[in-house]
């Protein structure tokens, strides 16, 4: 079939690479994706998916065209890319021709949230309180990263509404949690500081950009790769703007020890804070637990008796085969579950503890760090490339 044979399809093929790249689809599913989409409707179809665009040459020879798909955002919402892998999958199979999948397509994409804003807000400010249990804070820590999270979720949440907001949304955060650090009396402020942007820093583009280049998604890899770097930059001015303002606040002091019960406590509402902070469907709320709790478990346990790194790529390797063998038997995404899943891994508190450390002009700490947030980025995409051969899930998303 050749584009001018049916414009429907040609506009369904352009549409829904968009609509994916929008929603957070990594370059190297998209275009395996897209590829197996239009095989199986009978047009030959090659695409180049980058962070902010995807190129898509549709048709062969005289007939060919060449179309540019300008990605405005990249908002991970789990959600609509179930909705828009539900489509994908009933015109692959001939259930709906490609006219009736375009109008699908707008549908899913003006979906509503499936959490309220103050659902979101909450998750927030229990990401942010869980991961300052995960960071061996106490009591002092959890409601000190609780407080700024919630600062931070409302920033988020202002900064969807307003575009120029959202061009800032990094740097403000980072004054802010900075300031409320400063001012919350007898905490360790690294921990309240790294907790409280949690949700922001961006450990998990950095991991899918090394999925993306070990996949040999070289450009997309890369400019994903320079993104997440810059937004590391942009926090880490914001933190030091916020603390260079801040009035001379009270010396760190180290967490009171927490007892090991409250650790399984905030793994078990971890994962819920992730659904709704990933715009995840409430009926694969169970399905994510259980592969967040699986993947830590894992890694702590490898951890024990192995380097870190290791003990990562453990856990992104239990995360991958579980996501995969749900995504065949309950016909969801991959990314559904292997993201969220992956969240409690992605080393992002190292990069920005990296960072950091250069800003106080502490050069040597700083490259360890960033060696090692490398190195955990690299097991990770590991663990699940590993995974991906093991236990292949063979469906388009």
């Amino acid at each position: 079939m050749s584009p001018a044979d049916d414009p429907h399809t040609t506009e369904f093929i352009v549409e829904m690479a968009r609509a994916l790249a929008a929603h957070g689809a990594p370059a190297h599913r998209l275009e395996n994706a897209m590829s197996r989409c239009a095989e199986r409707i009978g047009v030959r179809a090659e695409f180049f998916a980058t962070p902010t665009a995807v190129f898509a040459s549709i048709g062969e020879g005289t007939a060919n065209i060449t179309r540019l798909v300008r990605v405005e955002s990249a908002d991970l919402n789990l959600d609509r890319l179930a909705r828009l892998d539900a489509i994908l999958g009933d015109v692959s199979a001939g259930r709906i021709s490609p006219g009736e999948a375009r109008e699908r397509i707008a549908e899913a994409r003006r979906h509503p949230a499936p959490w309220p804003a103050v659902a979101q807000l909450a998750a927030f400010a229990v990401a942010a309180s869980t991961a300052a249990r995960f960071f061996g804070g106490g009591w002092r820590e959890i409601a000190a990263s609780a407080l700024a999270g919630l600062g931070v979720g409302v920033l988020a949440l202002l900064a969807a509404r307003r575009r120029r907001l959202a061009r800032v949304i990094e740097f403000a955060s980072g004054v802010l949690v900075a300031l409320i650090a400063a001012a919350t009396p007898a905490t360790d402020t690294q921990t309240v500081i790294v907790s409280g942007l949690i949700v922001l820093i961006p450990g998990l583009s950095l991991t899918i950009a090394m999925s993306e280049i070990a996949s040999r998604n070289i450009v997309a890899g890369s400019a994903r790769l320079i993104g997440a770097f810059t937004i590391f930059a942009i926090i880490a001015f914001g933190v030091a703007t916020g603390d260079a303002i801040a009035p001379a606040g009270h010396l760190p002091v180290e967490p009171v020890p927490l007892a090991p019960a409250t650790l399984w406590i905030a793994l078990a509402i971890a994962p819920v804070a992730l659904t709704v902070l990933f715009n995840a469907a409430a009926r694969d709320m169970p399905a994510i637990a259980f592969v967040s709790v699986a993947g830590f478990l894992t890694a702590r346990f490898v951890g024990d008796v192995a380097e870190t790194a290791l003990a990562v790529a453990a856990g992104a390797l239990v995360v991958g085969i579980i996501s995969n063998i749900r995504a065949v038997r309950a016909d969801r995404p991959v990314a559904v579950c292997a993201i969220p899943g992956i969240m409690l891994l992605v080393p992002g508190s190292i990069g920005f503890r990296s960072l950091s450390a250069f800003l106080d002009q502490q050069a040597v700490r700083g490259l360890e760090a960033a060696v090692l947030a490398v190195s955990v980025a690299l097991a990770l995409a590991t663990g699940l490339l590993l995974a991906n051969v093991l236990v292949p899930a063979n469906r388009e998303m």
